[in-house]
Order: C-alpha cells, then sequence, then structure tokens
C-alpha cells in the first residue's frame, strides 16, 4: 500500500509498552531519524508495524491513536 509521504509524516505516532505511553512522535519521520531514543528504522518497517498491527522492535506498540486509560495501543 502505498501513502503519500507529506500526508503521512503529519500523523502523529504513539509508541507503548503493556499498555504504557512511552513516546509521542509528530511525524513518522520523528520516528524514523531519532537517535536519542534509539526507536529508528525504516520507514517501510514503521508503515508496516502501523498497518498489520506488529511490534515494532519486537517490543513496542505502534498507533496513530493513543493508547485509552492504560489499555494496549490496538
Amino acid at each position: 500500500m502505498y501513502f503519500q509521504n507529506s500526508l503521512f509524516n503529519e500523523e502523529c505516532t504513539y509508541v507503548s509498552i503493556a499498555g504504557q505511553l512511552l513516546f509521542i512522535f509528530d511525524s513518522l519521520n520523528g520516528l524514523t531519524n531519532n537517535a536519542i531514543t534509539g526507536l529508528n528504522a525504516p520507514t517501510n518497517t514503521i508503515i508496516k508495524c502501523l498497518n498489520d498491527n506488529l511490534l515494532f522492535l519486537g517490543v513496542y506498540y505502534l498507533s496513530r491513536i493513543p493508547p485509552a486509560n492504560g489499555s494496549e495501543v490496538e
């Protein structure tokens, strides 16, 4: 599936572990190029995790919707 970079990059990306919100990135680029957190990966990997509800780096949940009340990001 193809996404326009400009549209996708404007969406926030939320990173959580076991329902606990760890990071909020204001764009996809913020996550793909983040040396501070060490959560960097190719854009295609991140998009696949978001679209297929796969764990990012085998541990983190990614979502375009923030976790609600400590529940896991779906």
